[in-house]
This record gives structure tokens, sequence and C-alpha cells, in this order.
């Protein structure tokens, strides 16, 4: 029996878990995530009568404590109480809890298909407009003024900003894009934004189509509970924007992210409009936005690969040479180069 069937059966009434049947007819698929910075493997448990999964139980792939499963049992635990009822398609926290000298996480499972890139594919309208109305759904539910939030300039723009020249050995290019990129933020410092929960990874395999109907979102651990808004809009669309074209080559990702917010006629244009009128998001406050968005999911991976908050004193030369090839940089450099293109609520 593995150490996630072991822990419930033996804290199954303790747990409050007695509705779900017991946890003799339970089996469990292990799910190994394949990214290099991850941290913990999965455990989906299911009920043998139903066929379905019940609950989820996230283990840290070393002995002590894990920050990242503390963080997202946080994070469901203030998120479901941000509303009545809370949300049917997050995750609700059950347990935290050290068993084997692992941390566990178990929380409810989520029923229904992944929205992978065949699904986009197949209904493209039907998936984005979802996930927009989701968006907005946890927006309102969890926003509050960044007037309440005095750190929030220092911690989303200032600090990763700082990481990157601490970590990176800056080539001449690279300081005129953190410079531009500086001016370009400076303007967020003094605007009205209402800040709510980011989930920070919004595409496949965090989301997914309920079997009840409507977008689902799992894996809640890099989620911020005053993160900006519109970040996790974007990040959704570019995803979207790659199933939809195929894109897997390093040279395919900027001519599909270039179509898709760059022309004047964009299919996404439509959605960053709805939201960005939703939220009062003026046409300059959604690109210093969009230029934030794909820094700052850069430096959350180097962050994530350096096992450390602080930069360390050097960084490999190999880590380097994977930066300057990564998707994301390329579509940071993009985006800081070409931000005058961004021609959205102009009419």
């Amino acid at each position: 029996m593995n150490v996630a069937l072991s822990f419930l059966s033996e804290n199954w009434q303790e747990l409050g878990l007695e509705h779900l049947g017991s946890p003799q007819q339970l089996s469990s698929v292990l799910i190994t995530p394949r990214f290099q910075a991850s941290s913990h493997v999965v455990f989906i448990l299911l009920q043998t009568e139903r066929s379905e999964p019940v609950l989820v139980t996230k283990v840290n792939r070393l002995p002590g404590e894990s920050e990242s499963l503390k963080n997202e049992y946080a994070n469901l635990v203030r998120i479901q109480s941000s509303r009545s009822g809370g949300f049917n398609s997050i995750p609700r926290s059950i347990a935290l809890e050290r068993y084997c000298n692992h941390q566990l996480l178990v929380q409810t499972a989520l029923v229904g298909q992944p929205m992978d890139p065949a699904t986009v594919r197949r209904d493209p309208a039907g998936c984005v407009s979802s996930v927009v109305d989701w968006l907005v759904g946890v927006h309102e539910a969890t926003a509050v003024s960044n007037a309440a939030v005095p750190d929030w300039f220092e911690r989303m723009v200032q600090r990763p900003v700082r990481f990157f020249q601490q970590m990176v050995p800056l080539n001449e290019e690279e300081i005129h894009l953190i410079r531009r990129t500086q001016e370009l933020l400076s303007s967020l410092r003094s605007a009205n934004l209402s800040l709510g929960f980011e989930h920070g990874d919004l595409s496949h395999p965090n989301v997914m189509r309920l079997r009840a109907g409507g977008p689902g979102v799992v894996d809640w651990e890099q989620a911020d509970p005053h993160g900006l808004p519109i970040c996790d809009l974007f990040f959704f669309l570019a995803y979207a924007a790659f199933a939809l074209h195929r894109s897997r080559e390093k040279e395919n990702h900027l001519a599909t992210i270039q179509e898709a917010f760059f022309h004047q006629d964009s299919w996404a244009r439509s959605y960053i409009e709805e939201y960005a009128e939703r939220f009062q998001l003026s046409g300059s406050m959604l690109a210093s936005l969009f230029v934030l968005c794909w820094f700052r999911y850069l430096v959350a991976q180097l962050t994530r690969l350096s096992g450390a908050a602080d930069p360390p004193p050097c960084i490999e030369d190999e880590t380097i040479k994977w930066l300057r090839k990564n998707r994301y940089y390329r579509i940071w450099q993009h985006a800081v180069t070409h931000v005058d293109d961004l021609q959205w609520m102009s009419g």
C-alpha cells in the first residue's frame, strides 16, 4: 500500500470522509510530473464502485516539509472562503499533514476532461469564453484595491526585476530590455488596480472541462491571493493560440503570439477588451501588464529552478543557455520590443 492510501486508511474518520465509503475500496493512480522543477508526486484516488476520482493527494518527493504544498493548502482554503459556498471549479483542501516524514496535501478531486490542445482546437470559442467568465468570477470574488496592499509593487514588479539582474549575467541587449521593462512598468505604481487571486500557470494540464459544465482549475501552489488582473488571461490566451496553431517549434511561437495579440484584428482582442472594461484597465495598463506577465513567468521559472528565494552566487552556463532559448524569454523580448504595436482599448 502506498503512502497516500496508508495515510487515508489510518485517518479516514478523523478527516470526515465516511461519505465516500470505505478506504478499503480506494485504488490509486500515481502521476509523476515531468517538468524539471516539480517537487512532488500526485496520487489520484478512485472509489472502485464509482470508477471516478474522489480525492487527490500530493506528496513531496523528499523527506521533510514542503513550502509549495503549504502554499497550495493555504491558497485553496483562502479562495474557497472568498464567497459563500466557495467554488466547485476549484479543489477543496481536506488535510495538510506530515506522514512517514513526508508532507501530504489531501484535496477533493475535480471530475471532467482535460482542456488539452485537441479540445481547444475542437471548440476554441467555447473553451476561451468559459475561461474568461471563470476568471472574471474569481477576480470579482477576491478583488481588493492595490491601495490596501502596500507592498504589491515591490513584490510583483521590483523584486522580479532585481532577481533577474542579480541572477543573470546580462548582455548588452538584456541590459536594454531590463531598462525598457522598468520604464514600461513604472507607470503601474500609480495605477488604480484591483488585485485578486492569480493562478500563475493557467494552461494545460491545470485546466479542464468539468463533467458538470464550465472549467475546473487545479494546481494552486504558485497562486497569489493579491495577484495582478488579466495576467492569467494573457497566459491562457497564449496557450490557446499555441494549441490552435500547433506551435511546437521555437520559430513558430513568436509568429503565433504576434497574430494573437499584436494585430489590429487579432482574435484575442475581444476577450482582452471584455475583461479590461469589466475592471477598468486602460490600454496603457494592458500593455504594461502584458510585458509584466511574461517577465514574471520567466523569473518564476528561474526561481523554481534555483531552489531559493534569493539568487545563488552564480548561475550555470547551461541554465543561461536554456533561458535564452526559452519561449517565455522570447515572448518577453518580443513584447518589450513591439509594445507600441499593442493597440487594445483604442476603439
